[in-house]
């Protein structure tokens, strides 16, 4: 209990005290004066054996949970099943059960790793570099399937061979693929869902962008080493 706590505690008690001898003896006594200061915020534990239920309305001007003398940041649910954070009166971060979102530019100083699809719809400053993820696939049968896990595939084609790619898992998806290898890589167009328009071959050094349409790659571009 902190000293402010004890000094209102004290005050209370005075006062009970205080009505209890008024109404005992009929006579009215004067009611203590209230210490100066206010209650302090109460602290919270780090654990409950109930959840906290906080009612009424809330936004990113008035969160419903916030700081002593900052009453513009801090934490509300907008909807169910979806917390919410501002700074300042203004939202910056949406959290539900589906996404978790950014609502301002964000600028990451450090590195950034996504597991997963990482949408972006505003700007996005990188104070880092910008890595893709890196799958090395070794061609070395005629027909081998190239089945992206990342946005960056290095085919590092060890002999001259035609490969196909298997369907894509996103419309918009967008796949580099880079042959590394000492011998000629051929996409083969008709062996699978493509609208490429024709082969494709790239040597040592050479590269390729495509995008998923959703039923087709599409060639974007084909970049020639020197």
């Amino acid at each position: 209990m902190t000293e402010n706590n004890k000094r209102w505690l004290a005050w209370t008690i005075s006062v009970l005290a205080t009505l209890a001898i008024s109404l005992f003896f009929g006579v009215q006594y004067p009611i203590p004066d209230q210490p100066s200061e206010p209650v302090e915020p109460i602290e919270l534990g780090a654990n409950f054996s109930n959840p906290i239920d906080i009612e009424d309305s809330a936004s990113a001007a008035a969160p419903a949970l916030t700081f002593q003398d900052d009453t513009d940041t801090g934490f509300w649910r907008s909807a169910a099943d979806t917390l919410n954070a501002a700074t300042g009166g203004t939202e910056q971060l949406e959290l539900d059960a589906s996404e978790f979102t950014v609502v301002p530019p964000a600028n990451f100083s450090g590195n950034v790793t996504a597991g997963a699809a990482l949408a972006v719809t505003g700007d996005t400053t990188l104070g880092a570099d910008l890595v893709l993820s890196s799958q090395t696939l070794t061609v070395t049968t005629a027909g081998d399937v190239i089945t992206p896990t990342g946005a960056f595939v290095n085919l590092n084609a060890d002999n001259a061979v035609t490969c196909t790619i298997a369907d894509g898992s996103t419309a918009g998806q967008i796949l580099i693929l880079y042959n590394d290898g000492d011998s000629t890589a051929t996409i083969e167009e008709a062996s699978y869902n493509a609208d490429t328009g024709g082969d494709i071959s790239f040597t040592t050094d050479d590269s390729l962008i495509l995008i998923w349409t959703g039923t087709l790659w599409t060639r974007l571009t084909t970049m020639i080493s020197n």
